[in-house]
């Protein structure tokens, strides 16, 4: 038996994260199908139940993926630290699939404890989605750890979930983020700046034509800032036509974005799955790994920092990529790389299982 324990991040409000968990899964049994691996038992859980008591009796470990490379929020150090721990005590190796990385501060205990937590013997593969130099330069010390870069596991969402964007759709997705977002990630930008752009960003929408519906990825106060949006406009009576209700499951979501012809965003895994479905996207960038998509999948034109904000220069580039969309062998050749990075540590493992040296 060939069992493979998946720790992810399942149950929060932020579905793109769960999207994440339930593409690596899926992923994992495709690869374990390809591989002709009959006996694999795949569990799935999710990070921050601290129920880790049972990792000793699986052959792998796979962090699923999502931002959890950080420390400056959101604890996730924590919870690596405890099950690398375990891990390494059952002699259980981990791998850390398709994550993000965000930050680093020697002098920072937390960062301390997730840097000692990653660097354990137990650790045999980091592959990240975004920031590999700062992986390699600052996280790893213990060089028998493979690193790599690779596609964000929710790439492989339209397999997953065998939904299609609609090709017939004439919307365009407007998915907001919360009112402190950015002065979370250190950028001097409140409430009505961001007001003020979506307001920008609608009017020249509208001047052209354009149709389009507010959304968010299911969080709560995302949505706070959607009916404050709608309020700012003036525009309350247009609120159960333009909001769209909160998706409260991945298929919700995805459902969600494939009725958009193109989608203007701040979430990032809003523009993955856009990027998934074949549906142009531009992003507002409140966080480097925002910024770091754009360039990795060769349009950072269409990722704007806060200091290039304007309403007028992002609906044109938005106009642009409706009419380029992506390059599809490119869009392919990179989304293999989750798959193939997946596929190489799954069958090594899987091997040393069978001839018992696991």
């Amino acid at each position: 038996m060939f069992k493979v324990l998946i720790i992810g991040l399942k149950n929060g409000k932020n579905l793109g994260d769960v999207v994440i968990s339930e593409c690596t899964e899926f992923l994992v049994k495709k690869i374990a199908k390809e591989l002709q691996i009959s006996d694999l038992e795949c569990k799935s859980i999710d990070m921050t139940e601290e129920d880790y008591s049972d990792i000793s009796d699986y052959n792998l470990v796979i962090m699923a993926g999502g931002g959890i490379i950080k420390f400056k929020y959101q604890e996730f150090y924590r919870y690596i630290d405890k099950i690398t721990s375990i891990a390494d005590e059952a002699g259980v190796p981990v791998i850390f699939n398709a994550v993000g990385v965000e930050g680093f501060d020697q002098e920072d205990e937390r960062c301390k404890i997730l840097r000692r937590a990653i660097n354990r013997a137990c650790v045999r593969q980091i592959t990240t989605r975004d920031d590999i130099q700062l992986l390699d330069q600052n996280y790893i010390l213990n060089t028998d750890i493979r690193t790599e870069k690779v596609a964000d596991s929710a790439v492989w969402t339209g397999d997953r979930y065998k939904i299609k964007k609609n090709r017939e759709s004439n919307i365009t997705g407007l998915g907001v983020v919360r009112e402190g977002i950015f002065r979370s990630n250190g950028i001097d930008i409140g409430l009505e700046e961001q007001l003020q752009l979506w307001e920008g960003i609608i009017r020249e929408l509208e001047e052209k034509g354009e149709d389009w519906r507010i959304f968010t990825t299911g969080w709560p106060s995302d949505m706070k800032f959607a009916i404050n949006l709608m309020n700012y406009l003036g525009r309350q009576d247009e609120i159960k036509k333009r909001v769209i209700k909160e998706p409260e499951t991945p298929e919700e979501l995805i459902g969600i974005l494939s009725e958009f012809k193109g989608v203007i965003a701040g979430r990032l895994h809003a523009n993955i799955i856009s990027y998934a479905l074949k549906i142009p996207a531009i992003g507002l960038v409140w966080n480097e790994k925002c910024a770091l998509w754009g360039e990795t999948i060769g349009y950072p034109q269409r990722y704007f920092r806060h200091y290039d904000f304007d309403a007028v220069a992002m609906v044109e580039q938005y106009e642009r990529a409706l009419e380029e969309g992506y390059k599809e062998e490119e869009r392919e050749a990179y989304k293999a790389t989750t798959y193939e990075s997946l596929r190489e540590i799954i069958r090594e493992f899987a091997n040393q299982t069978k001839s018992g040296e696991i």
